[in-house]
């Protein structure tokens, strides 16, 4: 059985188990597929009366150094909390030394997310191991990073041309990769469990009344971190200027948590598993993403699953997405944009219907897990056969 290493910043738990779930819907389909899978996800050491004191450190606190979680081996190796001035250099290299530690029997095949720090780290430990190398980019590995800094784009091209296969979750990133390093890269979709996120038209107010949600009200769903970056600041402004029969109910956690819940005609929800989320979805009559920065965010899958019309601003790999009239597209930063975009979407729940079936068709085209997952076999064979015949598949090329 072919043993595959999935490098990664982490993945969910029995004490987290929202965290990291697009990697798990890559991860337990190999499983399903045939394929050993491990995840490896380092944390910086944290003394577990630190992270009682300081929230944010809870998870590197207390999760402890392997587990087991929907079939999958998880290890969670601890390093040395760098100071900020040191992570850019040295991080990559501690993290490629720490997981060399953590696992025993190298893998047939090493699979890296993100470019930094993970990738950088994955092709140190491709030399070492004398493995094949499959990298991810998921988006702000490409959006942000190599145009931050010279370091930021050099840690960049040499994580993508120090890997073996490339792929990318959208195919806005696979353009934006092969401009910035001259490689070739396959949009590869991570999906969804589609089993999990099945439309069901007839329990719209069956599942209102379970989850305690208006029922005459027009429910707007928000579903991610409570940040600026994911654009939740924004809602209670966008509340502000809708018709009072809307209602926004938003799932998750984070910083702006009490700005944004402090709003009447927002509706709280704790974060929560994704499988949870598919109720959500399905009580609510659009979904509206703000976000300033994405790859192709999963939670607009999940929505398209369902037939929920979506409303999200036209950033990353969201166009992709939302293109053909699978959506409507609103301008980042712009809340005349986002107002005009949502008052559109509810006004004309014929031609929402009709963009949600779109974007439905596209999910289960190209979004089915379990398809995507014996697809990443064959890829995982069919690099593991090119090195065994020791023809290089990405070049070699030294960074400009």
């Amino acid at each position: 059985m072919m043993r595959v290493l999935h490098l990664c910043w982490s993945y969910p738990s029995a004490l987290f188990p929202a965290e990291g779930s697009f990697f798990r819907n890559m991860v337990e389909p190999l499983l399903d597929a045939g394929v050993e899978a491990t995840v490896v996800t380092p944390v910086p050491y944290v003394p577990r009366f630190l992270g009682k004191l300081i929230p944010r450190l809870r998870r590197a606190a207390v999760l402890p150094r392997s587990y087991e979680f929907g079939g999958v081996q998880v290890l969670v190796p601890r390093h040395i909390r760098l100071p900020h001035a040191l992570i850019r250099g040295h991080l990559p290299v501690m993290l490629a030394s720490t997981v060399a530690s953590a696992v025993h029997q190298k893998p047939d095949i090493l699979h890296a997310h993100f470019a930094y720090p993970y990738g950088v780290a994955a092709v140190r430990l491709r030399r070492q191991w004398c493995v094949p190398l499959v990298l991810t980019i998921h988006g702000s590995d490409a959006y942000a990073a190599p145009y931050q800094s010279e370091a930021g784009r050099r840690c960049f091209i040499q994580a993508v041309r120090g890997a073996d296969r490339v792929l990318a979750v959208s195919n806005d990133l696979v353009r934006r990769t092969h401009e910035l390093t001259g490689r070739t890269v396959q949009f590869w979709p991570i999906g969804i469990d589609l089993d999990c996120f099945r439309w069901r038209p007839d329990d719209k107010g069956l599942l209102r009344r379970q989850l305690g949600l208006p029922p005459d009200k027009k429910l707007l769903l928000f579903v991610g971190s409570l940040t600026k970056s994911k654009g939740a600041d924004q809602i209670p402004a966008l509340m502000d200027r809708l018709h009072p029969d809307v209602q926004a109910v938003l799932v998750g956690d984070g910083p702006l948590r009490g700005q944004v819940c402090s709003s009447p005609r927002c509706t709280w929800v704790p974060r929560m598993p994704n499988s949870r989320v598919a109720d959500y979805l399905s009580a609510a009559d659009v979904m509206v993403l703000p976000t300033e920065n994405e790859g192709t965010p999963t939670v607009l899958v999940e929505a398209g699953a369902v037939h929920l019309p979506v409303v999200a601003n036209a950033v990353g790999g969201i166009p992709d997405l939302l293109g053909d009239d699978r959506g409507v597209l609103a301008e980042c930063q712009n809340m005349a944009s986002l107002v005009g975009a949502v008052q559109a979407t509810l006004a004309d729940p014929k031609a929402s219907a009709l963009r949600a079936e779109r974007l439905s068709a596209y999910v289960a085209r190209y979004y089915d897990c379990r398809r995507n997952g014996r697809g990443l076999k064959q890829l995982y064979a069919q690099v593991a056969a090119r090195t065994a015949l020791g023809e290089a598949s990405a070049p070699r090329a030294s960074v400009d």
